[in-house]
């Protein structure tokens, strides 16, 4: 597939590199339908910001698969490009006083985690930001429809998935706790779109479900998918959350499927994680941080939560 589509994807790269200015893409719809009051457009997170990290991802993803295929030159030449556009990215836009990009807005500080623009030493810095930003707002949301998936993948990443927990369930302002107490039964377009006094937009529309991911990677603990792991490892570590006491879910797998459940029982959760043949992975205990290798097969875990502390 990557060799089929390879002269296609490099030429939309190219198309895009072709837009760029000292390696920043000024152009495109932002952080569409981010939360404010000049709907649709981009307000909360300037467009070369959105336009520029997701344009740098599209440079690793070349990067990798022309390394794949052997393509020695283009991957050597998308390597230094790559390298011009962090470097630019974060002259323009970062402030290493504050750990902020741009203004500071959840979907700034999440995709230039995600895409991988933040200096290694710098990560803490932007991840604290990040989460302070949301606890201020009362863990309200301010990213919209390419910012959004990028919020929960990195407070999953960078284990904070307390303050996604909150951000999933606050039912005061706009996001998913407040669509269903406005009486939603499917996902609508704009957060607060089932306002009762006020419903507008698509009431059914997928474009804000980007939440589901944290159900599989941050509440059963299915992280692989975003981490630089080989194909046939995984790593489990299930959240805890407030108000839930029992988790089960499965995902697909080329060599079979993983599944972990788990429930809370009187001597404390009990976890479940069952790995196909072909697959190894590691489980962290979510309340001592102790990690066991795991192989195919199922496994049982019982987690106990130390006297006097909080996950």
């Amino acid at each position: 597939i990557f060799a089929r589509y390879y002269d296609t994807m490099k030429r939309y790269v190219d198309y895009l590199t072709s837009k760029t200015y000292h390696c920043v893409l000024h152009h495109g719809l932002g952080d569409w339908l981010d939360i404010g009051p000049n709907v649709p457009h981009s307000q909360n997170t300037p467009v070369p910001v959105i336009a520029t990290t997701v344009y740098y991802y599209d440079l690793t993803i070349m990067h990798s698969v022309a390394e794949i295929l052997g393509k020695d030159e283009d991957a050597q030449y998308f390597a230094e490009l790559m390298q011009r556009t962090k470097d630019e990215f974060n002259l323009q836009f970062y402030d290493d006083q504050t750990f902020r990009y741009a203004t500071g807005s959840q979907a700034a500080q999440a995709l230039s985690l995600m895409v991988g623009l933040v200096e290694e030493q710098n990560t803490d810095g932007v991840v604290k930001y990040l989460e302070q930003d949301i606890v201020k707002r009362g863990y309200a949301t301010t990213a919209g429809d390419v910012g959004h998936p990028f919020v929960t993948a990195a407070l999953t990443k960078y284990g904070l998935s307390h303050v996604m927990n909150q951000m999933m369930n606050i039912t005061d302002r706009p996001g998913y706790g407040y669509q269903v107490q406005c009486g939603a039964t499917t996902l609508t377009e704009e957060w607060d779109g089932p306002d009762p006094d006020r419903p507008h937009g698509s009431l059914n529309h997928f474009m804000l479900g980007s939440g589901d991911e944290w159900f599989f990677a941050g509440l059963a603990g299915i992280q692989g998918m975003r981490l630089d792991l080989p194909f046939d490892r995984v790593f489990i570590s299930p959240f805890f959350a407030d108000g839930v006491n029992e988790v089960k879910t499965s995902v697909p797998h080329p060599y079979g499927t993983i599944s972990v459940s788990w429930s809370r029982e009187e001597d404390g959760v009990t976890v479940s994680v069952t790995l196909p043949a072909g697959v190894r992975g590691e489980f962290e205990d979510p309340f001592t941080r102790k990690r066991s290798e795991i192989g195919s097969g199922t496994a049982s875990f019982v987690c106990r939560e130390p006297a006097g502390s909080e996950q």
